[in-house]
Parts: structure tokens; sequence; C-alpha cells
């Protein structure tokens, strides 16, 4: 399937986005999360040692209307967490395991209150 070039174009801005995140933040996980699970990130991370900033999965800005649009829709939202310290990230692992070890029929696959998707391999 040939892409418009408004798609290309739309993919290359994305593309740049993510690379200038990741050089600025060294570390970075994905994680399905709701209000509770975002409530309980953010007492995670409040020991951290470097900056913390959540985007929506295109590394775009995770606004209040973007949040709850999407949270209403599917009942939780795709963010990745970038993390400027790669120490942090156990904090936000460690916190993935408390939340789901919290949710009595939380199965492997399915989506938690705050659900550790993936790591970026490449850098973490």
């Amino acid at each position: 399937m040939m892409r418009s070039e408004a798609e290309k174009t739309l993919v290359a801005a994305i593309q740049r986005r993510l690379a200038e995140l990741s050089s600025r933040y060294p570390s970075s996980i994905m994680l399905a999360v709701d209000d509770e699970g975002r409530d309980y990130l953010d007492a995670a991370l409040m020991g951290r040692h470097g900056e913390v900033l959540l985007t929506d999965n295109g590394g775009g800005d995770l606004t209040e209307i973007h949040w709850q649009t999407v949270l209403h829709h599917i009942g939780y939202v795709a963010v990745i967490v970038w993390l400027s310290d790669p120490r942090d990230l156990e904090l936000v692992r460690q916190a993935c395991r408390e939340v789901e070890g919290m949710v009595p029929e939380f199965k492997d696959g399915e989506i938690g209150l705050l659900h550790s998707g993936h790591d970026n391999q490449k850098r973490n």
C-alpha cells in the first residue's frame, strides 16, 4: 500500500519527535494507564532522580482532553514514560509489579491499572 504525501509527512514528524525525545531521555517504557494507575505512577516517581515526561504513544502532548477522551473510550491510555535518569526505570517497573499484584483478576496479557507494555530495549 502506497502512502500519500500527507501520511509520509505525518510519519516523518512522529519519527523526528520520537528521535528528539530519545536523545533527551535515555530511558523509556510504554504503559497502559487509567486514572488510578496514573496516581500510583505519580506517587512512585516522587523519589525519582531525574526528569519524567509522559507522552502519547507517538511522542505527542498528553493533554487532559486527550487523556479523558481516550480513557472514556477504551478504559486506559497508552503512554510513553520518558526518563532522563535510567535509575528511575526501576521505580516504574516496581510500581507496575505492585499494581499488578493488587488486582486479583489480573492475568498475563491483560491490561491492569498500570500495565507495562514494553521497554525501549535499545536504550534500557
